[in-house]
């Protein structure tokens, strides 16, 4: 078969293997988390492409973040589709299928064979950790901000194999619309440098200060857009109901619980179970703190792992320089600057797994050679053994994508998943409540308010429901209770001294003042 038929069949068979999994989410509704502040009550979504978005996406900070393109994805979808999700979702899986085959591009212009590379991209593709990315109308900035790191990924190396200022531009150009996407790939920097090393061949037939100048550009853009982030990060934290805890954590507890969660997510790109929309931080209200062994373990884990990929980078350096390029684009997102109260998230492993599918394009391409050699039947074993795992992974995802389908399913799967997570629950007593499922919300509450952090809130939400059913008196004690938990709780203290009028009773008494600073 000529080479671009069988090229042409296999982009087919991706993109069709894409769209059978995520093909369903054109059905899916929005969810509750995230989704209205970004996309169905927002006001320049909602308005479509207009010259006020336009200025707002570039010179407003959006929960903590600058993503001027992002928001104008979201805006075009806004002028194209309204507010019907359909379009919204198509949008996502149509980017998400076309990073599989960038991922598949990439991995043959480094040197891997068509078919490996081709597997390596489906894996990434079909795997269960990329359903957050797709599925989450949200989390567009992800597939968004990862198109143009592909994109730049494939300019440098046409860059590095040829010279010359246009495909460096292209590269600076990508990079810079991935960082404008998500301030994800500031670190993308370094990956060029190892990929100079391995597989461009550049660390020795270049000079070292050559290779170092030449992503000065690339590290100043990185920088400025990581600077604006730190301080728009910052002014969400300020706002956040724990958002000054997490940025306040000790640095020796954001090790270790990044230490834990490296080793978590490649837990889970291997057994991806047990998923869900939030994790909880070990050392912030609603976790579980870490026990030393567990912090020990996992990091003893991670230097075997280093340490075996070291001692094969001779005749395997696609192991070494996978396996870094795993870490490496997971520094800015596994917590080290703490920004939100989750321990990790599934969404935070698009870009980096991508690493352990360019390892797995070159390994699988070393063992097609191997086995072909060793027997000439053992291609055509390996064949059946990757479509088999093929599709054990597009299964797992099709289900997993069907807990998106709307907020209650999220909500109820994810609790199903990390059942002490009392800000999840809080949030879907929310839901309920909305929609006047009264007591299922009370019962979310209540389990919510097992954790001390959340027991004001859940007390307070308590007295609201109670209301809601015509019984003021267990709605004042339960007011009454949250404000005994928290004496400067101002919605509780309100409703309560609201109540106590309608009672006949006395009004609570004023809000004491905060205690005097330092």
């Amino acid at each position: 078969m000529p080479a671009a038929r069988a090229r042409g069949l296999l982009a087919l068979a991706l993109a069709a293997a894409v769209a059978a999994v995520y093909g369903q989410t054109l059905g899916f509704d929005f969810v509750d988390l995230d989704d209205p502040f970004h996309v169905t009550h927002n006001p320049h979504v909602r308005a479509g492409l207009t010259a006020e978005g336009l200025r707002a996406a570039f010179t407003q900070l959006h929960a903590g973040y600058w993503i001027p393109l992002t928001w104008l994805s979201h805006m075009l979808d806004g002028e194209l589709y309204g507010l019907a999700p359909a379009g919204h979702h198509a949008t996502n899986a149509l980017l998400h299928a076309g990073n599989a085959l960038l991922a598949w591009l990439l991995f043959e212009r480094l040197g891997a064979r068509r078919g490996a590379a081709a597997l390596a991209a489906a894996l990434f593709a079909l795997h269960p950790l990329r359903v957050e990315s797709v599925a989450w109308v949200t989390e567009r900035k992800d597939v968004l901000s990862s198109a143009f790191g592909l994109l730049a990924l494939l300019a440098w190396t046409r860059y590095a194999r040829r010279g010359g200022a246009l495909p460096y531009g292209l590269a600076a150009l990508a990079l810079c619309a991935s960082l404008l996407a998500k301030p994800m790939l500031v670190t993308l920097p370094g990956l060029l440098l190892l990929l100079d090393a391995w597989p461009l061949g550049r660390l020795g037939t270049v000079p070292l200060r050559r290779l170092l100048l030449e992503k000065v550009p690339l590290l100043a853009l990185a920088v400025a857009v990581a600077g604006v982030t730190l301080v728009a990060q910052r002014g969400a934290a300020a706002e956040g109901a724990f958002g000054g805890l997490a940025a306040a954590l000790p640095l020796e507890l954001r090790l270790a619980n990044a230490a834990v969660a490296c080793a978590r997510y490649l837990a889970k790109q291997l057994l991806p179970v047990r998923l869900s929309v939030l994790y909880p931080h070990p050392y912030l209200p609603g976790g579980t703190p870490l026990a030393p062994a567990q912090v020990a373990g996992a990091a003893a884990v991670l230097a075997a792992l280093l340490a075996v990929a070291g001692i094969s980078a001779r005749r395997a350096p696609y192991v070494l320089v996978g396996g870094l390029w795993f870490l490496l684009t997971l520094v800015p997102v596994i917590g080290l600057v703490q920004s939100g109260t989750q321990a990790l998230a599934d969404r935070f492993s698009y870009f980096p797994s991508l690493g352990l599918a360019l390892a797995l394009a070159f390994g699988a391409s070393d063992l097609w050679r191997r086995a072909g050699r060793a027997h000439r039947r053992a291609p055509a074993l390996a064949a059946a053994l990757a479509g088999a795992l093929l599709l054990a992974c597009g299964l797992a995802s099709f289900l997993e994508a069907r807990h998106w389908r709307d907020a209650e399913a999220l909500y109820r799967h994810s609790l199903t998943s990390t059942p002490a997570n009392p800000l999840l629950r809080s949030y879907y007593g929310i839901w309920l409540q909305k929609r006047g499922r009264l007591e299922e919300a009370a019962l979310q509450y209540r389990e919510a308010g097992r954790d001390a952090a959340y027991a004001a809130a859940a007390e307070h939400n308590l007295g609201t429901v109670r209301e809601a059913q015509g019984r003021p008196e267990e709605a004042a004690a339960h007011f009454a209770r949250a404000l005994a938990r928290d004496p400067h709780f101002a919605s509780a203290r309100r409703n309560l001294s609201r109540l106590r009028r309608t009672l006949g009773r006395e009004p609570a008494p004023a809000l004491a003042p905060p205690p005097p600073g330092p």
